[in-house]
């Protein structure tokens, strides 16, 4: 089932991209028809189309910066998907400008073309978001599960997510007692007749409970009823992009954490963290200057701020980053930054909202210190703390920390122990799953709300 499950979300992520690119020509080829009207010939399309193919390119990667392929989070509400389209096509309106006037076309001179098109695709792309969304997500195609659990957030989870298509209708009753006003509750000798009665495609179970011989025989007589199985862990892994730290123990980190397997990406990333750090650092230093004089003239105090911070394997370093705080930010001893936090200077709103306070990192990344992407660098008598109260807090150490991370994009703004533990669920799949193409996914996204102006 769980393959089932993930085919299914990969289907959807090609279908949208498919109609995704099918809007791009069609909006190409309509914008052509009106433009030249009579005098629109086949020949008009194919001298437009390389030049084009180009730009829907970039096209198609500010889209998936908005996060428009993530099939575990649709857009079904359409004035969010509207917000989200005008944003896309702003700035991809900009970045056609740059490419067709910064470099000129011989053959052609798309001024009017551009802004029509940009309008037609607008309204297409709207269209067909739409109407997937409709069929993609509808109510129909849901398929019964029940659940077999101590995690009352996976029962949470299963309901706020319709992208899944599971809809829960039972829960065997076991010592946790989970309640829910619209979730019928079983005990475990009735589990088959009411998969039978529910007519149940799918039991979601904690790995740990199917080491009980009175449960696995119950699971067992449910093989006739061609039910599929999905282990917790596998759940939150695979369509929740995190690691449930409810349901895992020292046994299945042994088991899944192989990080001598991951040592030629390690060293490949180490080297392209520090060609990277330079080239988005030299572009940067022409702002310092600039940036420097704000924070002067809006508060005394150094313009830079630096911190110890805890970097893999638990070794210290000396962060450094562009003071965005007052001077007696922490008079009264070390505290987790919040939003809307007033010891938070007038331009360090701003420079926190466009990440500008953290272009000196850039430097730390190119010592080794940090990485482009990883968990967040914490403070270490931060990591001390949560270490005593997370399980499993120190796992997060077994990679640098990043300028951007899985978490950051992933999770909201946090300041307490409740905070920690999400985001080091996010953490953790990322150390276990780490890709180059989850690293520009994560880059892409952190651009994505770079530009939005939303700060992390």
């Amino acid at each position: 089932m769980i393959t089932n499950i993930n085919f299914k979300l990969k289907l959807k992520k090609v279908i949208l991209l498919l109609g995704d690119i099918f809007c791009l020509y069609l909006s190409l080829f309509l914008t052509l028809l009106i433009r030249f009207q009579t005098n629109y010939s086949k020949q008009l399309f194919i001298e437009h189309l390389p030049y084009f193919s180009i730009i829907f390119f970039v096209w198609l990667i500010i889209i998936f910066s908005f996060r428009s392929y993530e099939t575990n989070k649709p857009l079904v509400k359409k004035y969010n998907l509207f917000i989200n389209i005008l944003n896309i096509s702003i700035i991809n309106f900009f970045l056609s400008v740059l490419y067709f006037y910064i470099i000129p076309q011989s053959l052609i001179s798309p001024k009017t073309i551009l802004i029509i098109n940009m309008l037609i695709f607008g309204i297409i792309f709207y269209a067909w978001r739409s109407l997937a969304n409709k069929i993609l997500y509808s109510q129909k195609i849901k398929k019964n599960c029940l659940a077999i659990t101590n995690n009352h957030d996976l029962i949470k989870e299963i309901f706020k997510k319709p992208e899944l298509e599971l809809s829960i209708k039972a829960c065997v009753n076991l010592e946790s007692n989970i309640i829910f006003s619209n979730l019928e509750t079983i005990d475990l000798d009735k589990l088959f007749d009411s998969v039978k009665d529910n007519k149940i495609q799918t039991i979601i179970i904690d790995d740990d409970l199917l080491i009980n011989k009175n449960i696995s025989q119950e699971l067992f007589k449910c093989l006739e009823l061609r039910v599929n199985f999905i282990k917790t862990t596998e759940f939150y892994e695979r369509f929740l992009g995190k690691i449930s730290i409810e349901n895992i123990d020292q046994v299945w980190l042994i088991n899944n954490f192989n990080e001598n397997e991951k040592w030629t990406f390690d060293l490949i990333k180490n080297f392209l963290d520090k060609i990277f750090s330079l080239i988005f650092l030299i572009p940067s230093l022409v702002l310092l200057p600039l940036i420097m004089i704000l924070i002067k003239l809006d508060s005394r105090g150094s313009v830079f701020f630096t911190q110890i911070r805890t970097g893999k394997n638990n070794k210290k370093f000396l962060a450094i980053k562009l003071r965005t705080m007052k001077i007696d930010a922490e008079k009264n001893g070390p505290q987790w930054a919040s939003k809307n936090d007033p010891r938070v200077t007038r331009i360090g709103k701003f420079l926190r909202k466009t990440r500008l306070d953290e272009i000196p990192q850039l430097f730390n990344i190119f010592r080794g210190d940090m990485s482009l992407v990883g968990p967040r660098p914490e403070r270490p008598e931060f990591i001390e703390n949560l270490k005593k109260e997370i399980p499993f807090y120190k796992e997060r150490l077994l990679v640098k920390p990043g300028l951007s991370g899985w978490a950051q994009i992933n999770y909201p703004y946090g300041n307490t122990v409740q905070d920690a533990l999400e985001k080091l669920q996010y953490d953790l799949y990322y150390v276990k799953n780490r890709t180059f193409m989850l690293d520009l996914s994560i880059i892409l996204k952190t651009l994505n709300t770079i530009i939005r102006g939303h700060g992390m």
